[in-house]
């Protein structure tokens, strides 16, 4: 008789050390084969965990102190490696560039299937199928250094795909997708489940996948229940800033190639001191590329970015810090002490900032982002959206002139969203200019005076931007 459970969990605990904060507190999980479950929770509640949980990642390749029982069809995951239980759970990350294993897109998209021992013929098949399916076959090409985070996030859900497991586990994966994209997503996982009758869970912070899942749990202090709560879509006041009537940023004429590829074609953009400006626009269309630019993480091919009446495309970077923060898409890239106070600190020390001046104020942002108790805690530890809290306290800190941030809602609940806003407009009302990339029109409308809109390198009426969502 075929097992119907895809995954049932009994009395799950778990801590990462033996005195530990307790992560998962006798959890426990059904579904059904082709079941959609969507999990929903804060952040740093333990989804991730979870989910480590269920192909043997923890505790075969992270350690920690464990206790129940897992199946996966019927077999016990103790019993099982986690390349043995692939035929069976696959599972997309929270940040995609976890899990490229090659250089080039089409590579990756078979290098599972390589692995599964499928021949060429059937391999190609499959990459030309699954690149439809995702819209992604002019990515096939491309080098995985050129893709932005949400087309790498396309590319490693193609790979999972394609080795049709029968349970696909996603976390996050609306994270780095525009709305276009996000719906799509939604459209394809409802396709594949109905055709290959995948049981598929999504773990989120928000509604985003309720309507095509049969059942919505919320975990908090360890455990799953049945949720009954609402999210909505209020985040707060929104600011109201002081705008002085001074450019404190131009850019003029901008070029940048990567390899022969145009990535931005001649942008232009006045910034006014005080202005909180949104810039929108679907994956790969340059944005992470011209706030890189602005830092000079990368050097255009052409034109000039003007800071306070003097160019800057010359200067170091870390000249360029002292007045502009940036913070990345992937909070890992920024991460350089072994604890969180020293971490949030440290932006500050390499600005030139005394410590006395910052410590009385770390530990009080620190308060305000529920950080506290993390403090000496060690930041590769922390989940993604707490990794990315430190990451804006620790820029807070700095006190640039200009903050640009991309995607800094990634791995954010709701409540700290609105603490991140609340926080944006307090330094907006102290003089901060503020520059916020993000696919969250919720946050963007709620946050920015101003938005702009870029679409294949170049910088669009925002009204567009309407024309492009329908």
């Amino acid at each position: 008789m075929q097992e119907t459970k895809a995954i049932e969990i009994r009395g799950l605990n778990f801590a990462y050390s033996e005195d530990g904060k307790i992560i998962l507190n006798n959890l426990n999980l059904t579904a059904q084969n082709g079941e959609i479950i969507s999990i929903l929770g804060s952040s740093g509640c333990g989804k991730s965990t979870l989910l480590f949980c269920l192909n043997g990642i923890i505790p075969k390749l992270i350690k920690g102190v464990i206790s129940g029982n897992i199946k996966i069809y019927g077999k016990n995951v103790n019993d099982f490696s986690v390349h043995e239980l692939s035929s069976d759970i696959q599972i997309m990350f929270q940040n995609p560039e976890s899990q490229f294993f090659t250089f080039n897109v089409r590579d990756e998209i078979s290098f599972g299937l390589e692995n599964k021992g499928f021949d060429e013929t059937k391999i190609k098949q499959e990459i030309e199928s699954v690149s439809k399916l995702l819209n992604i076959p002019h990515l096939l090409d491309r080098s995985a250094e050129e893709l932005s985070s949400g087309e790498k996030q396309l590319v490693i859900l193609a790979s999972l795909i394609a080795m049709r497991p029968k349970i696909l586990v996603l976390d996050e994966p609306t994270a780095n997708l525009d709305p276009i994209r996000t719906k799509r997503l939604k459209e394809i996982l409802k396709e594949i489940n109905k055709k290959y009758q995948i049981a598929i869970i999504v773990v989120e912070h928000d509604l985003d996948f309720v309507d095509i899942s049969q059942r919505i749990l919320f975990m908090k202090d360890g455990r799953l229940k049945e949720y009954d709560g609402e999210l909505n879509d209020n985040y707060s006041p929104g600011c109201k800033p002081k705008i002085i009537p001074e450019i404190i940023l131009k850019i003029k004429n901008l070029y940048y190639k990567y390899d022969k590829k145009e990535i931005l074609r001649g942008v232009d953009l006045e910034l006014l001191k005080g202005e909180v400006l949104g810039i929108v626009g679907p994956n790969g269309s340059g944005k992470s590329t011209l706030a890189q630019n602005i830092m000079g993480l990368l050097k255009p091919n052409g034109g000039d970015i003007i800071f306070k009446g003097k160019s800057i495309v010359k200067l170091p970077v870390n000249l360029i810090a002292k007045s502009i923060g940036y913070m990345f898409q992937n909070p890992d890239y920024t991460l350089f002490e072994n604890t969180v106070l020293n971490e949030v600190k440290f932006g500050a020390k390499n600005v030139g900032l005394k410590e006395n001046e910052t410590e009385k104020e770390a530990r009080q942002m620190l308060k305000e982002f529920g950080l506290t108790p993390f403090k000496y805690t060690d930041p590769d530890n922390l989940s993604i959206g707490q990794k990315r809290r430190v990451n804006i306290v620790s820029l807070l800190l700095t006190q640039p002139e200009i903050i640009i941030l991309d995607e800094p809602d990634t791995g954010l609940d709701r409540i700290n969203s609105i603490k991140l806003m609340e926080l944006l407009c307090l330094a907006n009302k102290k003089g901060l200019t503020v520059v916020v990339i993000s696919h969250n029109l919720n946050l963007i409308k709620n946050l920015c005076n101003r938005i702009v809109f870029i679409d294949k390198g170049e910088i669009v009426d925002a009204n567009h931007y309407l024309e492009f969502l329908n």
